[in-house]
């Protein structure tokens, strides 16, 4: 995530995301006139389209928690100082924490609490 965060810092202008998006907008917006004034298509395969059309998103730039530096910490609450010279020991340890990682997000997801 670090990585994608200094690459989008530098290179995406939030200009040509909101530009993008418009672009989007307009494209649905055009398909569904398009599929409305269609005569070839029977009205339940109209609506049908229409509703997959609306149900179409975009993926425009970056997350949305992409600059939440507290969230992408927490994946790392678990691990423990790795060794450079230890390569499976280091492994262990990063199996260790993901498992642990696992077992918190069904705490926090358990609706039962």
């Amino acid at each position: 995530m670090v990585v994608g965060r200094l690459f989008v810092q530098e290179r995406l202008n939030p200009k040509h995301k909101e530009a993008a998006i418009q672009m989007f907008t307009n494209i649905k917006s055009a398909l569904n006139n398009k599929i409305n004034t269609s005569d070839w298509m029977a009205k339940e395969d109209v609506v049908q389209t229409m509703e997959k059309v609306k149900n179409v998103n975009a993926s425009i730039g970056s997350p949305p928690d992409m600059w939440n530096i507290t969230k992408e910490n927490e994946t790392f609450i678990y691990i423990r100082e790795l060794n450079e010279k230890k390569y499976f020991e280091n492994n262990l340890i990063c199996a260790e924490s993901a498992v642990l990682n696992n077992l918190r997000r069904l705490f926090d997801n358990d609706p039962h609490k």
